[in-house]
């Protein structure tokens, strides 16, 4: 898979979470501290991991959720700091997938379950197939 295909399809994935109004995105969640307008712009994880069980993710992983990171607005025409990246589950069920850079995260954003169910995805190394049914 080519990067310029990965990141066409961060950006039809980004589309998708800003179009479907019920996403995670739209309810308030233990992890609104971090994703307010007002909130510092770059967190220790030490208080991410406070409030959600953090799980790293693979280099895969990681460059698809920098590449949805760059594509949700705000749009960035760079990428976020960091050379990993991790989720963070609660307990309300929401995740909040993070890019991280040293001990800090200065971009992150909540994922809906399709993005969730994508990460998983491609660290299984499932694809799917022209005329695969969806």
């Amino acid at each position: 898979m080519t990067h310029g295909f990965r990141f066409a399809c961060s950006t039809a994935i980004a589309f998708k979470v800003l179009c479907v109004p019920a996403l995670a995105a739209e309810r308030d969640t233990v992890f609104q501290p971090f994703l307010d307008e007002n909130s510092a712009k770059c967190v220790p994880m030490a208080d991410v991991a406070k409030v959600g069980k953090v799980i790293d993710l693979s280099p895969e992983q990681f460059q698809f959720a920098r590449g949805l990171y760059v594509a949700i607005p705000p749009v960035s025409k760079k990428f976020p700091p960091g050379d990993h990246a991790v989720i963070a589950g609660a307990s309300d069920g929401t995740a909040l997938v993070a890019i991280v850079d040293d001990d800090k995260t200065c971009a992150r954003y909540l994922a809906p379950d399709f993005v969730l169910q994508m990460l998983n995805d491609i660290k299984a190394a499932k694809f799917t197939h022209a005329g695969d049914p969806t």
